[in-house]
Order: structure tokens, then C-alpha cells, then sequence
């Protein structure tokens, strides 16, 4: 792992062989825009490259290429180091972060002969599904090699490893998932260690503890302030019990633990363990500034944690936030649209209608757009998630957009005042001012 603490090594195969074998193990990444995706790893193109050579011998008993090739034929497409074979299109995209200063992939050429050898060979042996591909010729009837990344994003010597498996991890089929840059690129070399450590395939993890060690450690070198608040001291009336609690280095010294529960029950009872000291709850713990500002102060995270106080509505839009923002729904065949209190409190529904502010349609219309970072459109969305809160009670409407319905999902029971009624009636002055608001924000 030396390669991925040094910023001067290129990469070696085992370490971004280690990465892509996590990618494998989840979901989201073997199903995207251009269909199934087998994810290959650096050792099976050398193997390719090999059998490029006619003079090879393939051997079928001593050389099990039959579960690969297996493999590549239940897949759409599969990405093998930046050469990506869509079995759709019939084509060779090729995600090279330098661009076109390679002319000529001679070297791409002999591994896809490689590759169709395999697969005929295999062919030869065993009855194959070739529903998914047209025909196997991928070398002797060429498939077009079609450079996809036609400007230098790389602008180091060493890095081209991490920008191969960055595209096998953001291609959809037809484009990248999101922008990346050569400073995205080198701080994710730093974190790639920590990634590979803390993976569930990883079975050395519960056997390498580190060292027990009664040394305090002052500022610890592996934290890094992103978004830096006033510095948290304690306040005057604090026990020394808790500010033994509440120390940082105590907290991080008796947290031994990577289950991410367990973690979270530390930390829960560290918040709640916290003074009440009034001008204490209210530093900020927590900021976000996209695509509007949000702070959460320590009393904020507080009550959110006491299951007798109500949902603060800056912690449930944050909470949304996190969802709308998770990058796994962009592969989810049925895409959702998550909306957060905004378009409740700007249409100002619980306040009588003569005493509204004029609704600002161009905030209105913004809610509609796409999450930072995430790349799509409403339209594209078979359905919108609309929360509603009106003193504390929180309603969720579900927009089914194809099928042109509301669904309400109320966790409170219905009045007895409806009992031979429909229950949407309840809901008919929510739904025409949602119906209202959208149409102007949406027009």
C-alpha cells in the first residue's frame, strides 16, 4: 500500500485491483444507464494481452477462462482498465484522463483479440447466452474504438490509476456521473487507503489493532477542519466528570470500534452528555451551504436525540439533504424527486391567505431542480416526494408522475369526524395549494 501514501508512485495493480473488487461488491455499480456492467480487474487484462498472441495455446482444462467469459456475456458493457466494451453499441469507449495524445491504441487492439479468442474458444466448449450481444467479433470484425474523454484532465505523471478506476466508478454507459478534477483525483489517493481498510471484505481488519498507547495526543495529524466553527470550550459550570466525558481525546481514546452503530451510539450519549449550559447549546456543529445554508447547533442535535421533543425542520431538511444527495439513486430504475420543507414554508400554507408575503415563484421553481452534485432532470423523475408540516405535524405526498395520482402517507390516525367520508378530504386545501404552487413554479 506504500503507492497510495506517496504522491510521487503510479499505482500498483494489486492496490486498484483491491478497489474495484469493492466496487463489484455493491449493487448500485453493476446496474447503470447502458445496463449490466461486469467490472474487470488490472490481472485479467494482462492475462487478455497474452492471448492476443496467436502463437499462444489456449488451455481449456488448466486455464478456467470459461467463467469469465461467462461473465462478460451477461453483461451490457464492462470496463477493463479505460477501455469500456459496450456489447449494445457494438463499440470500444475508450476514458483515457490524458486525453488524445495516444493515437494509436495498439496495445488495446491486441488485448480485444485476446478477448475474442477467449470467447470463441469457450464457445467451442459450452453452449454460451449471446442474448445480449450481437455478435463476438469484437477484434476480427472490429468493433469502432471511440475515444470518449477527448481533452487532458490529468496533469500529473502518476495518477493515471486513480482516474481509471474514478471513470469505472462514474461512467453511466453515455457520460460521467459527476466533474472531476486532477485536486479531486489527488485527494482521493489519500483516502483510498482508509476506504480499502474500513471495507467489509476486508477480513485483516479485526485482527490488526492498533497499539494500546497512554500517550495524549495534542492535535491529532488525521482530522481535518473543513468548515471551522468558534472553538468549543467548555463552560465555566461544567463537572469535571464531564469534562472528562466530553473531551475530545477522551472520546477518541476509548472509541476502538469501526461498526458504524456502535459509533453512533458513542456518539449520541456524548451529545446528550453535554451541558446544558445555554450559551454552549447554541455553538454550530453542523453546516451546509447547498443549495442554501443550514445550521445545526449542539441543542438542535440535542433535542433531535430526546424522543419527547418534536422534528426540528432544519434537522429533517438536512436529513433530506443527505438522502437527495446520495449518488446510489442515480443507478435506480425509477428515479425520485426528494423535496424538503422549503416548498412548504415558502408557500406560507399554515398562515391565513390576507396575511401572506407575495410568493416568490423563481424560489418556488428552484425546488425543482437537481441536488448539487447530482445530475438529472424532473422530468426524468416517475415520482416527487412533497413534505408537508403544519405545526409539527408532518404529512408526506407522493406526485406519481406517470401514473398521474397523489399518494398520503399520514403517520396520524384519521378523525373520527370523517368516519363515512373519504380521507382526502382532509387534505383538499393541501392539495390545491400544492397543485397551485407547482403549476406556477413548473411553468
Amino acid at each position: 500500500m506504500e503507492c497510495l501514501f506517496n504522491g510521487d508512485m503510479q499505482l500498483d495493480g494489486e492496490a486498484l485491483s483491491a478497489y474495484i473488487h469493492c466496487m463489484r461488491d455493491e449493487e448500485h455499480l453493476l446496474c447503470r444507464e447502458g445496463g449490466k456492467v461486469f467490472l474487470e480487474n488490472t490481472f485479467i487484462s494482462s492475462l487478455l494481452k497474452r492471448d492476443g498472441d496467436p502463437d499462444v495455446v489456449l488451455n481449456y482444462k488448466e486455464d478456467p477462462i470459461d467463467k469469465r467469459v461467462e461473465n462478460y456475456l451477461q453483461a451490457d458493457m464492462f470496463h477493463w482498465y479505460l477501455a469500456v466494451v459496450n456489447a449494445k453499441k457494438c463499440e470500444i469507449h475508450v476514458l483515457d484522463s490524458m486525453g488524445l495524445q495516444i493515437q494509436d491504441r495498439k496495445d488495446l487492439k491486441i488485448i480485444l483479440k485476446g478477448l475474442e479468442r477467449q470467447i470463441k474458444y469457450v464457445e467451442q466448449h459450452k453452449q454460451l447466452n449471446r442474448d445480449k450481444w450481437q455478435h463476438l467479433d469484437v477484434a476480427s470484425r472490429p468493433w469502432p474504438i471511440i475515444e470518449k474523454i477527448t481533452k487532458q484532465m490529468q496533469t500529473d505523471g502518476v495518477s493515471c490509476g486513480l482516474w481509471m478506476i474514478t471513470f469505472m466508478e462514474y461512467w453511466t454507459g453515455s457520460s460521467l456521473s459527476d466533474n472531476v478534477t486532477q485536486n479531486d483525483i489527488t485527494n482521493f489517493r489519500f483516502k483510498l487507503p482508509a476506504i480499502l481498510w474500513d471495507s467489509r471484505l476486508n477480513t485483516k481488519k479485526g485482527y490488526q489493532q492498533p497499539e494500546q498507547t497512554s500517550e495524549v495526543i495534542d492535535s491529532p495529524s488525521d482530522v481535518e477542519i473543513i468548515d471551522a466553527p468558534d472553538e468549543l470550550s467548555k463552560p465555566p459550570n461544567a463537572s469535571q466528570q464531564l469534562q472528562s466525558d466530553a473531551s475530545p481525546n477522551v472520546l477518541s481514546n476509548t472509541v476502538r470500534s469501526t461498526n458504524i452503530q456502535e459509533l453512533l451510539y458513542v456518539l449520541s450519549n456524548y451529545i446528550m452528555s453535554m451541558d446544558s449550559n445555554a450559551e454552549y447549546l447554541q455553538k454550530e456543529w453542523i453546516r451546509s451551504t447547498k443549495p442554501y445554508p443550514i445550521s445545526l447547533s449542539l441543542k438542535k442535535l440535542k433535542d433531535i436525540l430526546d424522543v419527547n421533543k418534536p422534528m426540528d425542520p432544519d434537522c429533517f431538511n438536512m436529513a433530506v439533504r443527505m438522502l437527495a444527495c446520495n449518488e446510489a439513486f442515480l443507478w435506480c430504475e425509477d428515479k425520485y424527486h426528494y423535496m424538503d420543507l422549503q416548498f412548504c414554508s415558502i408557500s406560507d400554507f399554515a398562515r391565513d391567505p390576507r396575511r401572506r408575503a407575495k410568493l416568490d415563484i423563481n424560489q418556488l421553481a428552484k425546488l425543482f431542480e437537481c441536488w448539487p452534485n447530482m445530475e438529472y432532470n424532473i422530468s426524468h423523475c416517475s415520482n416527487i416526494l412533497l413534505p408537508y408540516n403544519i405545526l409539527g405535524h408532518f404529512t408526506l405526498f407522493i406526485l406519481n408522475m406517470g401514473a398521474r395520482s397523489v399518494c398520503i402517507m399520514d403517520p396520524m390516525p384519521l378523525p373520527a369526524w370523517l368516519k363515512g367520508h373519504h380521507p382526502s378530504i382532509q387534505y383538499v386545501h393541501k392539495l390545491h395549494n400544492i397543485a397551485n404552487n407547482m403549476k406556477l413554479a413548473m411553468e
